[in-house]
């Protein structure tokens, strides 16, 4: 688990902003649970996965596309197994982002 340095942990949206920006390939992995203590992103390009939980962070990289793609389906199984509505992934309108995810075959996860 690595800290990102630099932030004032007071709430998610400082990620959304800068470290986890669509503009450095970051897209928001939407859950029901999300708000100010709490958000997930995925970046598909480098493999990474950042979430962010009531100030706790947590920064995982990928060896593998298929690592990846399965840490995100298991993400959304585990949202509907506690009753949760699916999870989605905003790419922020970027059509690179969105094309990476496509070709990842995570399309049916994608706000289109």
């Amino acid at each position: 688990m690595n800290r990102f340095d630099g932030f004032d942990l007071a709430d998610r949206y400082k990620f959304d902003l800068d470290a986890c920006h669509y503009a450095k390939g970051w897209a928001q992995v939407d859950t029901q649970q999300d708000d100010d203590d709490y958000g997930t992103w995925a970046n598909p390009f480098k493999l990474h996965v950042f979430r962010y939980c009531e100030g706790n962070t947590t920064f995982i990289t990928f060896d593998t596309k298929d690592e990846f793609v399965k840490y995100l389906q298991n993400l959304d199984q585990g949202e509907q197994e506690c009753g949760h509505s699916d999870v989605h992934i905003d790419c922020m309108c970027m059509d690179n982002i969105k094309q990476e995810f496509i070709s990842l075959g995570l399309k049916s996860m994608l706000h289109l």
